[in-house]
């Protein structure tokens, strides 16, 4: 993130140059609660830099890799929401309550999504 340049072509270059040297394919972490090199972070961050389309690039590998977090979709959808595309955000949230695991975090994902259908267009 510290790079100049577009982050995800950063971490895409770091994590091929990783996979070369040590002779199979490295991945970013995509989760991992207390890691500031996680995706989910990451896009968070970018958001609030204001580089809200990397951010979105960033979330969408986050979902590449962990198709069954409803974490990565909600990261999806806030990064959609701050490129004020609603419809986007909604959609990616409506799959994050498909796949959240407990009620805690449905009802605030419920929330989220009664938030987005109320914000003016």
């Amino acid at each position: 993130m510290t790079k100049s340049g577009n982050v995800l072509q950063n971490i895409n270059n770091n994590y091929d140059q990783l996979s070369e040297r040590y002779g199979f394919t490295i991945l970013p972490r995509s989760t991992r609660w207390n890691s500031v090199n996680r995706l989910g972070f990451i896009s968070t961050y970018l958001i609030r830099q204001g580089r809200v389309i990397e951010a979105i690039e960033v979330a969408e590998r986050y979902t590449e890799y962990q198709p069954k977090s409803w974490q990565a979709y909600e990261s999806l959808a806030k990064a959609f929401e701050a490129n004020e595309d609603n419809l986007q955000a909604l959609k990616n949230a409506k799959v994050a309550v498909r796949l959240v695991d407990n009620e805690v975090n449905k009802s605030l994902l419920l929330a989220y999504i009664n938030q987005l259908t109320e914000a003016p267009e």
